[in-house]
């Protein structure tokens, strides 16, 4: 083999190397509350010495670069972000719903050996303000229905109904529509007065009604 063959070889097996990928740098999705805080945490073991380079971008658009043993974040983000030099991982701070999106990242480490991940962050509003109203508060026994809805503040809310304190599911006699918001009874009974109260979550946070009770005649 010729030197000039040799070299190139080298070359090659060298350039291959630094193009090693890693498959799971990120987890897949993240949640995060309005206003609140989420860190973009790398699977990489703490090193060190800093990574040589790091960028972080949201749907294409850059947040932030490290290199030089320097950052450089976009003007949006400043003030925003705060970089783990030795992982890159990323914490984002002040949360608004239209930071949701596709973060990515992209990591060469000291063996030049390049990095990269992106997940899903969905930004939510906390669930607040979860009131019961009911279709009648006095009914018959065996003789009347009655529905009780639940309304919330807050995004992709999930709807869960105690009656003291045993969670209620869907049977012969309770129906639930709207997506678990609306719970009815049919031919109430001495047992369905409750108390009744609707708690209201979502992937960032939780809450509950105060409890309302049904007079059955």
């Amino acid at each position: 083999m010729d030197s000039s063959h040799y070299y190139h070889t080298l070359t090659l097996f060298i350039t291959l190397i630094g193009l090693c990928y890693g498959d799971r740098v990120l987890p897949d999705t993240l949640f995060g509350a309005v206003e609140g805080n989420v860190t973009f945490t790398t699977t990489l073991t703490p090193t060190n010495t800093p990574q040589f380079t790091i960028s972080w971008s949201v749907n294409g658009t850059n947040i932030l670069t490290f290199a030089n043993n320097a950052n450089k974040v976009s003007p949006a983000y400043q003030g925003r972000v705060t970089l783990d030099n030795f992982t890159g991982s990323l914490e984002l701070r002040n949360l608004a719903l239209n930071d949701s999106g596709t973060y990515s990242v992209s990591i060469v480490t000291q063996d030049i050996t390049t990095l990269q991940g992106s997940m899903e962050l969905h930004v939510l509003e906390q669930v607040s303000n979860v009131v019961i109203k009911a279709s009648a508060s006095d009914v018959v026994e065996f003789n009347s229905s009655v529905s009780l809805s639940c309304s919330s503040s807050g995004s992709s809310p999930s709807y869960h109904w105690l009656n003291g304190s045993s969670e209620v599911t869907a049977s012969d006699n309770v129906q639930l529509d709207d997506g678990g918001s609306t719970l009815t009874i049919v031919n109430v009974t001495r047992y369905d007065q409750g108390p009744w109260r609707c708690n209201v979550t979502n992937p960032v946070s939780n809450d509950i009604s105060q409890s309302f009770n049904i007079t059955i005649y």
